[in-house]
């Protein structure tokens, strides 16, 4: 199901009980995205739990090289060696759990494309520097909100893109990159690409706001009838 389907079912339930346009299309969206984000959170706390694909989404990230000497010592690399390759946009907000990143996945543009190595901020520092980590492509996340690329090759300075996919905390988000199809394709649409949510986890949600909407109209009916029984 696309949200719209999510949300047209919300406002089927609730037509028996209360006026279903007091809520716009963007307050529902928010209180389907909490609550995903909550059974999220529970299902994937375990650490031994794979995250799967239902749940994820992958955009393209436009990169640019950045020649400055003050990000060098900050991002791990030498001061000889002083371009950083980092990601134009930042990352949307991933879905939080403490025991790990729920980025699954950063690669080239192109599905047979092999991934990069996905690594903390404070391991870049040494990242590369093995006899056997020579040709890796090293990505970490700062607290700018950037990804940040590092490497002993060259080849990745040459990238215009690359390609991200994460459970984000708001999945409309992935809205506004584009590249995933075509220069111009956009990553992600509401009204045609599946939300990205577990199967069971939609009904769920679906019964939760409704019955949580019908009572927030039930509350002032209810004290309204109950000062009017006061007053008798």
């Amino acid at each position: 199901m696309n949200i719209y389907e999510i949300i047209y079912a919300v406002r089927e339930g609730l037509k028996e009980y209360t006026d279903d346009t007091r809520y716009v299309n963007d307050y529902l969206m928010y209180l389907v995205k909490i609550k995903r984000a909550a059974y999220i959170r529970r299902e994937y706390s375990v650490i031994q739990r794979l995250i799967d694909n239902e749940i994820t989404q992958t955009i393209c990230m436009p990169l640019e090289l950045i020649e400055n000497d003050s990000e060098c010592p900050d991002c791990g690399f030498s001061v000889d060696d002083c371009e950083v390759v980092r990601t134009i946009n930042k990352l949307p907000y991933t879905v939080e759990i403490s025991n790990r990143n729920l980025i699954t996945r950063i690669a080239p543009i192109g599905v047979m494309k092999n991934k990069f190595e996905l690594i903390t901020r404070e391991r870049a520092i040494y990242a590369g520097e093995g006899e056997y980590e020579k040709n890796t492509v090293y990505v970490f996340p700062h607290s700018n909100g950037h990804l940040y690329l590092k490497s002993k090759k060259n080849f990745y300075k040459s990238l215009e893109a690359i390609s991200v996919t994460a459970v984000l905390e708001d999945p409309v988000e992935a809205t506004s990159f584009k590249g995933c199809g075509g220069p111009d394709s956009p990553c992600y649409t509401l009204d045609k690409d599946r939300y990205p949510i577990k199967n069971w986890m939609v009904d769920i949600i679906i019964k939760e706001i409704i019955a949580e909407l019908i009572n927030l109209k039930r509350v002032p009916e209810d004290k309204e009838n109950d000062s009017k029984a006061a007053v008798q």
